[in-house]
């Protein structure tokens, strides 16, 4: 229950700034609907608190670039972080060992081919080691897996959910925010430029990644 009246609280600061309507066009949902999330409950008795499907959530997160996992959470369809983190360890463990095992791998070539040390793979075996996007991201390009596989949100190793907390894309974040460096605001012009020379030097790694 408390978990989601925080959720109420976070959807009405995304929306604070618009109007009733603006919010429903944004979203995709009927005004009626929203007017309803937004105070938390059913007008209708016995007023029972609204818990919003993935779906809908789904939409807000994108509408407003908010982290969809955490709207999941708060609304009691994932667990949070600091309960499943545990889990998540173990699962891309024993995804990793048998994946070595298919592919007739060792974990140092396994580094090689990642480039990621082997002793840091053993060390978020052991939960000592934070469980990196770097370290997740590049330990499944190499065995030719989704990410969502080897962390355990599916058990397709093709499948790319969308209950998986994902990266933010660069190009993206560039495209939607206003960027300041050193207290200058970026112009268009800058914001193009970076994308060109990050683009080279992504084109350039990957090259040389699929050389080794």
């Amino acid at each position: 229950m408390e978990n989601l009246k925080k959720l109420n609280r976070v959807i009405n600061k995304l929306m604070e700034k618009e109007s009733l309507r603006e919010s429903a066009e944004k979203i995709g949902v009927s005004y009626g609907w929203l007017r309803n999330l937004k105070k938390g409950y059913d007008h209708r008795p016995p007023h029972n608190p609204i818990k919003p499907r993935p779906q809908i959530l789904e939409k807000i997160a994108e509408a407003y670039n908010y982290p969809l996992q955490e709207l999941l959470e708060l609304a009691g369809y994932m667990e949070s972080k600091n309960e499943t983190i545990e889990t998540r360890y173990k699962i891309f463990e024993q995804r990793v060992n048998d994946l070595l095992e298919k592919n007739n791998m060792t974990l140092e070539q396994l580094a090689s081919k990642s480039e990621i040390p082997s002793d840091i793979y053993l060390q978020v075996f052991e939960g000592t080691h934070e469980f990196e996007y770097r370290i997740l991201y590049s330990a499944a390009h190499a065995f030719d897996v989704t990410p969502d596989y080897l962390a355990g949100y599916t058990d397709d190793p093709k499948e790319i959910t969308k209950e998986m907390p994902k990266p933010v894309q660069f190009k993206e974040f560039l495209e939607r925010n206003e960027i300041m460096f050193n207290d200058i605001l970026l112009s268009q012009e800058d914001k193009e430029r970076i994308e060109r020379i990050l683009t080279e030097v992504f084109y350039d790694a990957h090259r040389r990644r699929n050389n080794r």
